[in-house]
């Protein structure tokens, strides 16, 4: 039984031959562990704290103001970068993660799954956190600013993220 189509399966084709069409697959925003998406966004701030606590203190000017010991401000100067970072960090995780449907039950089916669907999601995350750094410094660019992107900086954020995830 021979066919012309390179499909075997006689139940992907009508009556008289032709293919069927697939039907269209929505978009859709499912979120089963409200849990979870709270938890994901707590973590990512903690760990957009951490990578800047880290900066802070292994900055040559860290020792010179007086280390651990130096006065703190009411309000520190790099709090809005920080709270810029961790809302960009956010909003890359929750769209990567609904993307690759990480807020499913069946992402959290059991160990193996959870893994899976963290480096997934976290893979989507970097390619998403990557091109907004790539874009912000080509607004900056044309609108006459020369902005090179952090990659340093990026690189320790991506980096530091993904362990935290998956140990959430």
């Amino acid at each position: 039984m021979s066919s012309n189509n390179n499909n075997d399966n006689p139940e992907d084709e009508n009556e008289e031959g032709e293919r069927k069409k697939m039907p269209e697959q929505k978009w859709e925003l499912r979120v089963d562990d409200d849990i979870l998406l709270i938890g994901d966004v707590m973590f990512l701030t903690i760990c957009c704290l951490i990578v800047d606590l880290v900066g802070i203190v292994t900055s040559s000017e860290f020792a010179a103001n007086g280390g651990i010991f130096a006065p703190v401000p009411l309000v520190p100067p790099t709090l809005s970068k920080t709270i810029t970072k961790a809302s960009r960090m956010g909003i890359s995780w929750l769209l990567a993660g609904v993307n690759n449907m990480s807020f499913t039950m069946s992402s959290i089916a059991d160990d193996e799954s959870v893994v899976k669907s963290t480096v997934s999601t976290w893979v989507t995350y970097c390619s998403i956190e990557i091109l907004l750094s790539l874009a912000y410094a080509a607004y900056l660019s044309r609108s006459g600013f020369q902005q090179a992107v952090p990659a340093l900086d990026l690189f320790q954020q991506l980096m530091a993220t993904l362990p935290i995830m998956v140990a959430w």
